[in-house]
């Protein structure tokens, strides 16, 4: 009888499974390995501190000021004040909240209490409410304040604007088509709730030599090609032509673009894009759009004016914060990129690496959950003394705190 062949399985429907199924073995072989190879003996960054802050819906500002104290803003679970608090450790160095003073949320009556963090710089908050407004909250050592609505031309901002620090008293409105709002912070006043959204005291936009033109409120601009990388104190754009670009720094107090501009040009930077690092960094992407695995080497922007230097390299830059520096005494000049590899180009992984502008860096693995959400989903880090960290994430219901330590 030939029953038997008739239960065979045909041959067009066996090499997709046998495709399947080698494919699943060399997925399982690339897991193991990368589970069980040498990483080069990199040091894992342990979590010394986990836990959730009572008593709070959200924590949207953390600061130290001149006094050495840390400061932290957060909303109370019925969404109706802002709380200052003093960021304080206890013995076993487990972060806790001390509430010092409370503002009303002026946006409570709206029933506006949830909020997103859009940027979250030193002092400075931007939060978009449930119904889209962009909100400035600023903080000092005594008390919070909720600031004038931001918009563009009367309206609200659409959902992929960005707020950038540029100085101690200028933010930046970012939008992917290249235009820029200049802000400045110090005329803001307390948030009147219908008011209408404040615009920008000047835009801007990126247009051909890399050259910045004042656009009116209104004006139609766009320049997809734009690259636009701000970070306090400096600016750079290129308007996407070529690969030179410029670069301005910034005054801390006073907004000044033209005598401190530095052009670089495309024959010292032959890369595909560019970031901007503290203590005057800057890292070029070194890898192919085809490789998954980002590969970046920072260098001081002396270097692209001729100057020797010994890159730093990193995978993928996600968030970067300067070392922790004891108040009176000297900076330290060195920098802790949060950085994400995928090794094979395939699976993912998270690490920290802490470099001097000369060139040393000390590599590190983070595994830590808190902190690999706060650094990819806008959540709040700073670097504490000893190799710590504090990474802080707003949950749908909890707020989470992790304090990882980098054996240094």
């Amino acid at each position: 009888m030939n029953s038997k062949s008739n239960r065979s399985i045909p041959f067009f429907v066996k090499v997709p499974l046998i495709l399947a199924a080698v494919i699943s073995v060399g997925l399982l072989a690339v897991i193991f390995l990368e589970e069980h190879k040498s990483r080069a003996d990199l040091p894992l960054c342990t979590t010394t501190q986990s836990g959730k802050f009572a008593n709070t819906a959200m924590v949207v500002g953390l600061d130290r000021f001149s006094d050495g104290e840390y400061r932290a803003v957060s909303l109370n679970p019925k969404g109706d004040s802002w709380v200052l608090n003093k960021l304080t450790f206890k013995s076993d160095f487990a972060p806790h909240l001390e509430p010092q003073s409370t503002t009303a949320n002026a946006m409570y009556a709206f029933e506006e209490v949830k909020y997103q963090i859009v940027n979250s710089s030193g002092d400075m908050a931007f939060l978009r409410s449930s119904t889209g407004r962009i909100l400035p909250i600023r903080f000092d050592s005594e008390r919070v304040e909720m600031l004038n609505q931001l918009g563009i031309c009367g309206n609200q901002w659409s959902a992929e604007v960005h707020f950038l620090r540029l100085n101690q008293r200028t933010f930046v409105s970012l939008e992917p088509s290249g235009r820029l709002g200049f802000y400045d912070s110090r005329s803001w006043q307390n948030v009147i709730p219908r008011e209408a959204p404040r615009s920008p005291d000047t835009l801007m936009g990126v247009e051909a030599g890399n050259t910045l033109s004042v656009l009116a409120c209104g004006q139609a601009y766009s320049n997809s090609k734009a690259r636009v990388r701000i970070i306090p104190g400096m600016l750079a754009f290129s308007s996407g032509e070529t690969n030179d670009f410029a670069v301005y720094k910034v005054a801390s107090e006073k907004l000044s673009l033209e005598s401190q501009r530095m052009s670089l040009s495309g024959a010292s930077n032959p890369f595909a894009d560019f970031v901007l690092a503290p203590y005057d960094q800057i890292g070029f992407k070194t890898s192919s759009w085809l490789e998954r695995d980002e590969k970046w080497d920072f260098y001081p922007l002396r270097y692209l004016q001729g100057a020797a230097a010994t890159p730093v390299s990193v995978g993928e830059p996600l968030e970067m914060r300067e070392e922790y520096r004891v108040i009176g005494e000297s900076e330290p000049q060195a920098v802790w990129f949060a950085e994400r590899r995928r090794p094979y180009n395939l699976l993912k992984e998270y690490g920290l690496t802490v470099a001097a502008p000369a060139g040393e860096a000390k590599k590190y693995v983070l595994k830590d959950e808190t902190a690999i959400s706060a650094v990819t989903e806008r959540g709040l880090w700073t670097v504490l003394p000893g190799g710590r960290h504090l990474f802080i994430q707003n949950k749908k219901d909890t707020v989470d705190y992790s304090i990882v330590q980098c054996p240094l």
